[in-house]
């Protein structure tokens, strides 16, 4: 089993499982861009991460939503997609087998993520080289539970207002103040005496965690937010 990947270089390498156990995949560039082709059903998507300040190459709409919820996630410090390509051989079998993303977490954990919702001819054999490999380079194979309807909705509005010059330390105090009970966005806007135009400082702060709501209902500007230390409170009470 040989792990092929490029550098943070810029330069195709490739070694043995345990011989990449050091080499930070998550800041790696793709081994290979995805090329758009005839007959291709999927729709090739760049998104820009506020994780990273930098573009993500996405083969498909379904990656550029994981690539999103990633993005959102705050235990999330850095990804990279397509890093890595696993060449696998087994008597006379082979074949390649790529994780989609490569995470790293705050507590230092290392992620390989499998493509989401992928069903592959030899998907067991796949999977078996994906499991030996992240054992081998200390990684943490895991899937990752795209959101669709509902949850997928309210992860693109917020996105919509992940860039960092949404970000505004001189209204984010004001705005967590009003939000200390939960309260349409509007409304909560409203009661800092900002203008209209600071709801989007408030989108911002969702997108941040800074302020939480319903992940189980529509997001629109009257949705109910509230801060973190709110949900504190009403769970401790």
């Amino acid at each position: 089993m040989r792990v092929r990947y490029r550098d943070v270089d810029g330069r195709v390498r490739e070694g043995g499982p345990d011989q990449v156990r050091a080499v930070p995949l998550e800041r790696c560039e793709p081994l290979r861009e995805p090329h758009a082709y005839n007959g291709r059903t999927s729709i090739l998507t760049r998104y820009w991460s506020a994780t990273t300040g930098a573009m993500v190459v996405c083969g498909s709409e379904r990656l550029m939503h994981a690539a999103m919820l990633l993005d959102f996630d705050a235990a999330i410090t850095c990804f990279s997609a397509c890093a890595t390509e696993i060449a696998w051989e087994d008597g006379s079998a082979h074949g390649t087998a790529s994780p989609a993303f490569f995470a790293r977490t705050a507590d230092g954990r290392r992620l390989a993520i499998v493509h989401p919702g992928r069903a592959e001819p030899d998907g067991a054999r796949e999977r078996q080289a994906l499991e030996m490999a992240a054992q081998a380079a200390g990684w943490t194979l895991t899937n990752l539970d795209v959101p669709i309807g509902v949850r997928l909705a309210w992860l693109k509005v917020v996105a919509n207002f992940r860039f960092p010059e949404l970000f505004d330390a001189a209204t984010r105090p004001a705005l967590l103040d009003a939000f200390r009970q939960p309260r349409p966005l509007v409304h909560g806007v409203a009661e800092a005496g900002l203008p209209d135009t600071a709801l989007a400082h408030a989108w911002h702060l969702l997108w941040r965690g800074d302020l939480l709501f319903d992940q189980e209902r529509p997001l629109i500007p009257v949705s109910a937010a509230w801060t973190a230390d709110t949900a504190h409170r009403q769970e401790a009470s």
